[in-house]
């Protein structure tokens, strides 16, 4: 069964994660996906690729961060540049921990309440699937054309961005200029110790896959390597020629993935399979 953009109240705040639940009939386990900057939920074929890993007996649930920008009923559209502007890494920190405890008290799932329970995070949504991987659900975690560094501001940018209070970001698929106030950059040199992502890979003591492709053109493939060379244990995936949506585009209207995500989400949940059957070396 597919349930659409559901409500989850963040505990002590007024913030709602809107999300979706992929159920199969007996589930074998959960993946959580986590969208990246200036994604959401619904963005291009990660619907696709919910149902086939649905069909494949994998319950799936995407989400989006809230402050992303979406609202609760235009899941797709930018309507609150309001929320964008105050987004943080911490508050997308909290939100995947607090979520996760929700998937796990089995609140409005409860045959998911005990399975083995996997994140995904595409590009910046993979920081913040790295620096909650010390939840003790998860069993492991997969990147997808994920960062290896919050701190992406050259000396220049930061201390303009400070004098100005805030920068415009364009959105380079709707033309959209969209402001992102200095809360960003203050709260990540207020919490880098938390949220440096260096220093979670190295502690990670879980399955790792990192998956890039080699023409990323928004985050490079040597950031994968990086990842890589943290954390030794960590699997290591280039997709030769792949970009950073592995081919997918927004909207995408075809049930059938891309060819390169295709190959991508059936790494990924092989992967995951393999970490829960007693091969995994």
């Amino acid at each position: 069964m597919i349930f659409r953009n559901n409500h989850f109240q963040v505990p002590s705040t007024q913030d709602v994660l809107v999300y979706d639940a992929f159920i199969p009939e007996n589930p074998k386990g959960i993946v959580l996906f986590i969208h990246g900057f200036k994604g959401f939920k619904d963005w291009g074929a990660w619907n696709a690729c919910s149902e086939g890993w649905m069909k494949e007996g994998w319950a799936v649930i995407k989400f989006n961060f809230s402050h992303n920008g979406t609202g609760l009923e235009e899941t797709q559209s930018f309507v609150h540049p309001e929320k964008f502007r105050k987004n943080t890494y911490s508050r997308e920190r909290m939100e995947t921990l607090v979520f996760l405890d929700f998937i796990r008290s089995g609140e409005d799932f409860p045959a998911l309440r005990k399975l083995p329970l996997f994140v995904v995070g595409h590009s910046r949504g993979a920081g913040a699937a790295i620096n909650a991987a010390s939840h003790p659900s998860v069993k492991g975690i997969s990147t997808w054309a994920g960062i290896s560094k919050y701190n992406r501001w050259g000396e220049e940018q930061r201390q303009r961005w400070e004098i100005m209070g805030s920068m415009e970001i364009i959105n380079q698929r709707t033309g959209e200029s969209l402001p992102l106030d200095v809360d960003l950059l203050q709260d990540y040199q207020r919490n880098k110790n938390i949220l440096r992502i260096k220093t979670n890979v190295q502690r990670l003591q879980k399955p790792m896959l990192i998956i890039h492709g080699t023409a990323d053109e928004a985050v490079s493939w040597e950031e994968a390597l990086k990842l890589k060379k943290w954390n030794a244990l960590a699997h290591l995936h280039l997709v030769e020629g792949a970009n950073h949506v592995f081919g997918a585009s927004h909207p995408w209207n075809s049930e059938e993935l891309p060819h390169t995500m295709k190959g991508v989400a059936e790494k990924t949940i092989r992967f995951f399979e393999n970490v829960i059957l007693p091969k995994f070396p």
